[in-house]
């Protein structure tokens, strides 16, 4: 009896061990030694690609030797030392931009760039007909010196004298601000600072939201501050306590509100309220200030009860607007 079962117990023997290997080789790992989230995705995914340092230094990109499209009627070129070559059937330049300092306006990514960089540097240009300057132009190159894109800032805000006050490029994306008109002002002195950022998108640079700063935002948080009696936000906006006590006065019309705002080649339009507060119209019904006034625009008030109050506002640097005048 003990020999007939030898063998069928041997043979379900191997089958027996022969199982566990295969269930420990198999689920083990699960049991008793579960993997970690990287090996799994070993596994399953080919590791990240390590960036590769491009070969071209933004050194190498040179503003002064750029490649630009036709512009102010101009031919399209190369610019050289700066300028695109004179030519004698035309009047007028397109030329690099540069800060106040004069350095060139002119940008890379402040890391080294990438294989993968598509944009490798930007630079802002100008040009005329022989006359004033037209709105600027932002224009972006590959790591071969080649214009992929570029975009002249009136088809963005609409002025006609559009200029640049910043410009940088990192992630692919250009930054800038610049200056424009708001309606009224003259061409020669915007009063806007509208900002951007700009992606490069087949031979243009398209344009994503834009920030304006205007006198109607310092206007808006001066009132709330008067009307919420925070003197001291108050003051910052007028930046001046003997103007402040003048406001101070308007208080018990009643909660201020904004009107409007206008320049000065379009304060004809005020209403009659506001007008009869000035000593001085030209030929046009437009107010005139004293140029040591330093007025840029003004906004008109109402108070609750009915009242027309006028503030005139200065523009001390574009990022700035001041309180220089109260009339009631």
């Amino acid at each position: 009896m003990m020999a007939k079962l030898k063998y069928p117990l041997l043979i379900f023997g191997i089958f027996f061990v022969a199982g566990l290997l295969i269930f420990s080789g198999t689920f083990g790992r699960v049991i008793l030694a579960p993997e970690t989230p990287a090996e799994l995705q070993s596994e399953t995914e080919a590791p990240a690609e390590t960036p590769v340092p491009s070969d071209v230094s933004p050194m190498e990109l040179d503003p002064l030797t750029a490649e630009v499209p036709s512009l102010c009627g101009h031919p399209a070129g190369r610019l050289v030392e700066g300028a695109l070559p004179q030519d004698a059937s035309r009047l007028g330049d397109t030329y690099v931009r540069r800060y106040p300092a004069g350095q060139i306006m002119w940008a890379t990514p402040q890391r080294p760039l990438l294989q993968t960089d598509v944009i490798a540097a930007v630079l802002a240009v100008g040009c005329n007909k022989g006359g004033v300057s037209w709105p600027d132009t932002i224009l972006a190159y590959n790591q071969s010196a080649e214009l992929i894109g570029h975009i002249t800032l009136d088809s963005v805000t609409g002025g006609s004298r559009e200029a640049l006050n910043s410009l940088s490029v990192e992630n692919e994306r250009v930054s800038a601000s610049w200056t424009t008109e708001a309606k009224g002002d003259h061409a020669c002195c915007g009063t806007i600072l509208a900002s951007s950022t700009f992606t490069v998108d087949g031979p243009n640079l398209t344009a994503g939201d834009i920030d304006i700063k205007n006198e109607e935002q310092s206007m808006l948080a001066l009132l709330a501050a008067v009307n919420d009696g925070d003197e001291a936000t108050a003051i910052r906006h007028i930046n001046d306590e003997k103007t402040y006590s003048l406001l101070l006065k308007q208080v018990s019309y009643g909660p201020l509100e904004l009107s409007r705002c206008y320049g000065l080649l379009n304060s004809y339009e005020m209403p009659a309220s506001a007008k009869s507060l000035f000593k001085q119209t030209d030929a046009s019904g437009n107010v005139v200030f004293p140029p040591s006034d330093d007025i840029v625009r003004i906004c008109v008030v109402e108070s609750a009860n009915g009242k027309t109050i006028v503030f005139g506002y200065a523009q001390p640097n574009i990022a700035q607007w001041v309180v220089r005048l109260i009339l009631s």
